[in-house]
């Protein structure tokens, strides 16, 4: 039987700001999993993530609720260092285009969209649910992408000397995001997951990470943003499906 007071969330670093918001609480609701180090090589198979979960768990029993959250900073890979071909990508809108700058190649949202949907692999997500058969399936989104260009510069952490001299534009940072988000809606509809994302409390008035949310580097939360994602989480979890 699933144990109604246990969330277990499994992810990559995105889930570093829960783990602080967790432990900042004191609580042992959540079981928290950060498939970081799984396996040895880029892409660990569906059983070095699973032999990883387990060991990692703190509980043997089956929990509630699985909260996914697998990789998730490809659209600030593409858009925190320009691209050696600067390009630009269409809006959601099929057949809308951005404003005109010849100077960046075009690229379709769908295609966008498309793309990253391939990075993630269905196959060990849906393990990763199938281990659980008896828990509620969500599949959490990163949070927005930091658009302070002093802070990035300030804090490049993995981006140390990739950092040009001028900024990627903002309006194609905000689209890259918002095509991974659909990527992973589309990935979460599949596996039977519910999506939960934060919504503009977290925003600021053009949709990127409000500064009082910024982590330590230019693409993580803190974990004053992880406490309201456990929250969340916990308010979705105890709602039946």
């Amino acid at each position: 039987m699933p144990n109604p007071q246990r969330i277990l969330i499994v992810g990559h670093s995105h889930i570093g700001c829960l783990s602080a918001a967790a432990r900042n609480a004191g609580t042992d609701t959540f079981e928290i999993v950060n498939l970081g180090k799984a396996g040895k090589g880029k892409d660990p198979s569906v059983r070095e993530v699973l032999e990883t979960i387990d060991r990692r768990r703190g509980v043997e029993t089956q929990p509630h609720a699985v909260c996914v959250c697998i990789n998730g900073n490809q659209h600030n890979i593409l858009g925190i260092v320009e691209n050696p071909r600067p390009f630009r990508v269409g809006q959601i809108t099929a057949g809308a285009t951005p404003a005109q700058d010849e100077s960046r190649w075009f690229i379709p949202f769908a295609l966008i969209k498309d793309n990253f949907e391939a990075s993630f692999s269905r196959e060990v997500i849906l393990a990763i649910y199938e281990r659980f058969p008896t828990a509620r399936r969500f599949y959490l989104n990163p949070p927005p992408p930091i658009s302070d260009w002093e802070f990035i510069k300030a804090h490049p952490s993995k981006f140390e000397g990739k950092l040009g001299d001028q900024p990627v534009p903002l309006d194609l940072r905000m689209q890259l995001y918002l095509a991974q988000t659909a990527a992973i809606k589309s990935i979460a509809h599949d596996c039977d997951a519910q999506f939960i994302e934060l919504g503009d409390e977290v925003k600021d008035g053009n949709g990127f990470l409000k500064r009082r949310y910024y982590g330590s580097d230019p693409t993580h939360a803190n974990a004053e943003y992880g406490a309201l994602m456990l929250d969340r989480i916990q308010k979705e979890a105890v709602v039946s499906p």
